[in-house]
Formats: structure tokens, C-alpha cells, sequence
């Protein structure tokens, strides 16, 4: 049954397409659009269409045919900004429609063109740009056996070239970009696999990798760095989705991370500008999900993305200008679908329980914050600098030392106040004002002088005399002498010369 979630902060519904797609493919172009391509329309109908998404719009129109339909294919932008699409299953489910041919969209003329075939036949198969500008494809299945194979091809000449074997056979793994080495994870050969295989593109060589600590089909894999990639969730038995997460520096063994808040194969996985990973789509023992993940890699930690507005299972999924990402289509609990939502992270300043709702990567004291704001007198929900990261005083955040608090901006020993914006008293963190009387307050400690050195240390109207601060006249609840403005000096010296005569005349 689907759910529909309520109140979802980050994700929104946004225009829907013409027709209802699974296991299509979503890519973004260089202008900010997305080309949406083939997919099943039907049990098991595989469709030449395609749609393209307008960012500014939130609308989908129709795009140009491919010249057959695909489902289970790849679609990678190349360095020019064409997109090639290469294989997936035709328009039935016989072994003969899986498809070996690819072919090329141009958004400058806004049409689909054939290009060379591949030697094999694949779906389910991974696709990676090399830096040549070349692109590796691997593994897949044949229709009637997984591969281990692996083709190379030429955006100069539109010609496929062998590119070794893997050492093992493969279908529903991933292959990423990681610096100059292409790390090809998991996948399944019957059951889920733990192993790895590199490939080296400047020598055109394969090698084993360090395998994982558990095995991972149909998961996600992203490269966070040119050295770190992060692999999670999928399917760790034939019929268990896991929820964890493992990181591979390269050139050194894999190491556990947290696990994802949850578990799902089939998911979706991108990264944002920010620097955050998010996972959306997918299915778990209860079905298509509707939770989104996000990863943070300077904390290697979790949190929540929010829910998409529907679950979905079998999505594709595309990054947005600004950050954003679009979901197109999946499986929901009522069906294929032809809908679609987007992903926006939140400004600084929103509220949010989670640093993956927001834009910068960064959730503090409740709000989007500029940065992570996370030390010693810190603050990010500080009035009216909510949203950007400043030092504060009070006892709003933790210093490292038992008995300090943080008095402008730096942990001292003190009673946690300030001193007031006219210096005349201290104000306790919760804003309660306690007059100085005589004296002034004390920048250093937030506290009042209880003695002075000189006058700049004694309220208006009082002067430091023998290391105290004297003087005539009355002080407000304020802190502040009564009657003594500006020539309030002047005015006492004047009284004090008229009541001196008076005295003399009397004797």
C-alpha cells in the first residue's frame, strides 16, 4: 500500500511525465535539463520515447525518439555534452531483445543517431567517462548468461573496442570513477558479491581489488574524493536489503561507516555540490520506500533527507541546478508511475534536524547553518545572525574545561554573563539585566568593578577616588547616575561653590 508522506520539507511534487517509466534513466544535460529515456511502459514493454525536463518550468515536454526502445540500459553524458545510450532490454522479454546496439542524443540538434554496437549484447550492465572521454562499459547480462567482458568506446569514431575481462562475472554492480582508476563493486553472479575489480584506463589492464567486508548487489556507490568511495545499501543476501555502508581509500583495505538510517536495495544515489550523498528510491522487505538518506563525508556520518512525496522502487534520478534533484517515475505501492518530485535543500536559516536538508551541508542548533558550527562558543541560531556561524558569549555551548563558559567568544572562567550594551550593567545568558551601580562592568568576565584604577572604570557622575568611584549622585535601577547628563560635572562643581557662600553668609 503507498504512503503519502505529510509535511515533507525537502521534497515536492513538480510536473509529471507523459508516461509512466521504470527502470529508465534520467541525465542531466549542460544546459540544466534532464533527458528522460525509455524505461517500461507496460509489463514488459520497453519504450523508444523520451521526455525533457525543464528546471525553471517544472514541466516535462515531449523529446525525440530513440531509434528502439530500452529499458535496464545506461545513459552517460559525454565531455562534449552529448549523451550516449548503450544497451538494455528491447521491446520484449525474450533472450534475443536484449540489445548490443547504442546511440547518441545531440541537444544541439536535438535528435537521437546511431552509433557503433557493442560485441555483446547487455542489460544491467554498468557505464563510466573515462578521462579520456572514452566510456568503459561492463559486465551486464547477455540474455542467456552475466558477463564478465568489458567494452571501450570512442566518441571520436563512434567504434567499440574490447577492454579486458573482469575476473568475475556481473550484473546489477556499479563502476565509478575513482581519481584515475575504475573501482567495479559487487553486483551478482546468482548470489551478492563482496569483490572488486580495477581497471587502470592509461594501460588498459584489470586487477583484483580489496574485497568488501559484506557482500553488496543492486546498491549505491559514489566517489566523495579522488581517493574515497562509499558503497551502501543493496542487497547483502538474494532476498535481504541492507542498510550498510562501507568506504575504500584506494591502495588500502575498505573500512566500515555507520550504517544508512535504511535499508533498501535498488536505490539511488548523488552528489551534491555541498559535498553531501543522497540515497532516495528503492525497495526494502515492505516494498517500495519513500525515506531518503543523506551521508556526510567530513563526518562519515547519516542522517535524514526527508521523505519523497511517494515511494518509489526502480526511479531514476538526475542533479538539478542549485543543488537540487529530480526523481522521475519507479514503482509505487499503486503502480508504475508518471510522476515526479524534486529535492531542495534548505536555506540558511530554516529550521532542520538533519544536515542533509540543507544547502550547505550543515545543520547547527536547529538551522541551516553557512558551516558546520559545532565548538566552543558557537552559534548558528544567534538572532539576527541566524544561519551564519558566530562566536557568541553565555553558556550556549559546551567549552572543553569543566567550570568555563564562553564570554565574548572565548571559554574563561566566569559566571557565564556579558556585559551590557551601554557597560553600565551584566546580563546573565538568559538576557536578565544587574545594574554596576557606581562602577562599570568588566568586558573581561562580564562582571562589575568592584574597585577601580582610574574614572573610565566608574559609571557617568562617579570618579575613582582612593580605588573607589565616588561621587554625588543617585544611580537608577539601570546603573546609570540621576541627573547626570552631558555638563553634569560642570553643574555639581557650581553646586557645591553656591552651597559653600551660603554657609559663609549664615556664620
Amino acid at each position: 500500500m503507498i504512503t503519502r508522506e505529510a509535511g515533507a520539507q525537502t521534497w515536492t511534487a513538480t510536473g509529471s511525465m507523459a508516461e509512466t517509466r521504470i527502470g529508465h534513466t534520467g541525465t542531466a544535460l549542460v544546459d540544466g535539463r534532464v533527458l528522460v529515456c525509455g524505461g517500461e511502459v507496460g509489463v514488459p514493454t520497453a519504450a523508444s520515447t523520451t521526455e525533457l525536463y525543464d528546471p525553471v518550468k517544472g514541466t516535462f515536454s515531449a523529446g525525440p525518439a530513440m531509434t528502439v526502445g530500452r529499458s535496464l540500459h545506461t545513459a552517460t553524458r559525454l565531455a562534449d555534452g552529448r549523451v550516449l545510450v548503450v544497451g538494455g532490454r528491447g521491446t520484449d522479454d525474450t533472450a534475443a531483445s536484449t540489445l548490443s546496439t547504442a546511440e547518441i542524443f545531440d541537444p544541439k540538434t536535438g535528435a537521437f543517431t546511431a552509433t557503433g554496437s557493442m560485441a555483446s549484447r547487455r542489460l544491467d550492465h554498468a557505464a563510466v567517462l573515462l578521462p579520456s572521454g572514452r566510456v568503459l562499459v561492463t559486465g551486464g547480462d547477455d540474455g542467456t548468461a552475466f558477463q564478465s567482458s568489458a567494452e571501450l568506446f570512442d566518441p571520436g569514431t563512434g567504434v567499440w573496442s574490447a577492454a579486458g575481462t573482469m575476473a568475475i562475472e556481473r550484473v546489477a554492480h556499479t563502476a565509478t570513477l575513482v581519481g584515475a582508476t575504475v573501482v567495479v563493486v559487487g553486483g551478482s553472479n546468482g548470489e551478492p558479491l563482496a569483490s572488486v575489480d580495477l581497471f587502470d584506463p592509461s594501460a588498459g589492464t584489470w586487477s583484483a581489488g580489496a574485497s568488501m567486508p559484506v557482500a553488496h548487489a543492486d546498491h549505491v556507490a559514489l566517489a566523495l574524493d579522488p581517493t574515497h568511495l562509499l558503497v551502501a545499501t543493496g542487497n547483502a543476501t538474494v532476498t535481504t536489503a541492507t542498510a550498510g555502508a562501507e568506504l575504500l581509500e584506494l591502495g588500502k583495505a575498505w573500512s566500515p561507516v555507520a550504517a544508512a538510517p535504511n535499508a533498501r536495495s535498488l536505490g539511488r544515489a548523488l552528489l551534491l555540490p555541498n559535498g553531501t550523498a543522497i540515497v532516495a528510491c528503492g525497495r526494502n522487505a515492505g516494498g517500495p520506500i519513500a525515506a531518503t538518506d543523506a551521508f556526510d563525508p567530513r563526518t562519515r556520518t547519516w542522517s535524514s533527507a526527508g521523505n519523497l512525496v511517494i515511494q518509489r522502487e526502480r526511479c531514476a534520478a538526475a542533479l538539478l541546478p542549485g543543488g537540487r534533484v529530480l526523481v522521475t517515475g519507479g514503482v509505487s505501492g499503486l503502480g508504475y508511475e508518471s510522476s515526479a518530485e524534486v529535492y531542495a535543500p534548505l536555506g540558511a536559516g530554516a529550521a532542520c534536524s538533519a544536515s542533509g536538508a540543507c544547502a550547505s551541508g550543515a545543520c547547527a542548533d536547529g538551522v541551516c547553518c553557512n558551516r558546520p558550527c559545532g565548538g566552543a562558543c558557537e552559534r548558528c541560531d544567534d538572532g539576527a545572525n541566524k544561519g551564519t556561524c558566530v562566536a557568541v558569549s553565555g553558556a550556549k555551548n559546551h567549552c572543553p574545561v569543566a567550570g568555563q563558559v564562553c564570554i565574548d567568544g572565548l571559554c574563561r572562567t566566569g559566571t557565564g554573563a556579558r556585559c551590557s550594551d551601554d557597560g553600565l550593567a551584566f546580563e546573565d545568558t538568559s538576557g536578565k539585566r544587574t545594574s554596576c551601580n557606581a562602577y562599570r562592568c568588566r568586558p573581561s568576565d562580564g562582571a562589575c568593578y568592584d574597585k577601580c584604577a582610574d574614572s573610565s572604570q566608574c559609571a557617568p557622575g562617579f570618579a575613582c577616588d582612593g580605588a573607589q568611584c565616588t561621587g554625588g549622585g543617585s544611580v537608577d535601577e539601570g546603573g546609570c547616575a540621576m541627573g547626570h547628563g552631558p555638563g553634569s560635572a560642570l553643574g555639581l562643581a557650581a553646586f557645591a561653590l553656591v552651597t559653600g557662600a551660603l554657609r559663609r553668609r549664615r556664620r
